[in-house]
């Protein structure tokens, strides 16, 4: 039984906790909160509270899941997975507004899985309309700097447009890179001195949120990979409230 919140997460509604009582799964969409700190506030509160009672699946996730395999796709030769302990620089960039206080959902759902497959651990966040989001981590004692930004584009709001990953070890350099090509493809490029892969494309439809919705209900069971991504999203959020807390202290 599938109950599927079109918008906002109610809160302390007698008829949605009725109907959440007889479902099994619970499908969200964050990109379309109001409020998305509170919006992803609810989905953790959902998760902690309802144990293995219901499946919460977010159609922003869902919608990552190209970009995810695009992603991890430049490292499945064995020869370049050492790269993923010696990332220095991460920019991600997306189609959106600098007056944002948060990046947008699909955005930062991305970089927190990127971080909490790497091992990125998040120090700091510093959001100003020139830079966007610039977070400060560490990987196993090395400094990593991920940028978030949002850029003037054609395409839906919210939309990844590109990743760009470079790694180093002393002198030697790599770059991995993937953007939105088309409507129904991305651009997969690789710049490293072992054997890299050629430039390719690989397919990335646009998808409707009912057909979103669809790949969200083949997935019967939890999505242990989204339960170990929802602290990193928080944690983001978190020092971003943070910054903002400090600059209007400076300001007063």
């Amino acid at each position: 039984v599938c109950l599927w919140v079109l918008g906002d997460i109610p809160a302390q509604r007698e008829d949605f906790s009725d109907l959440l009582r007889v479902s099994t799964h619970l499908i969200v969409d964050s990109r379309k909160f109001a409020d998305l700190s509170r919006g992803v506030k609810s989905m953790q509160r959902l998760q902690a509270s309802d144990g293995d009672t219901h499946v919460l699946q977010d159609l922003a996730w869902v919608s990552l899941r190209s970009w995810r395999e695009a992603t991890a796709g430049h490292f499945d030769a064995p020869s370049l997975r050492s790269y993923l302990a010696r990332l220095q620089n991460v920019d991600i960039t997306y189609s959106g507004s600098t007056s944002s206080p948060y990046p947008e959902s699909a955005p930062l759902f991305f970089t927190a899985w990127l971080a909490e497959r790497t091992q990125l651990q998040i120090e700091s966040v510093f959001h100003s309309r020139d830079e966007g989001f610039v977070i400060a981590a560490r990987q196993e004692g090395r400094d990593v700097t991920v940028h978030v930004r949002p850029v003037e584009s054609h395409r839906p709001a919210g939309e990844l447009l590109s990743v760009s990953i470079e790694c180093a070890s002393g002198d030697e350099r790599a770059v991995f890179t993937t953007q939105r090509a088309s409507d129904t493809e991305l651009a997969m490029t690789e710049e490293c001195a072992m054997v890299c892969l050629p430039p390719k494309n690989v397919p990335a439809p646009s998808e409707d949120d009912a057909s979103l919705a669809v790949q969200a209900l083949k997935d019967y069971g939890r999505d242990l990979v989204f339960d170990r991504v929802m602290p990193v999203v928080l944690k983001i959020m978190a020092q971003v409230e943070l910054t903002e807390e400090s600059a209007s202290g400076l300001r007063l």
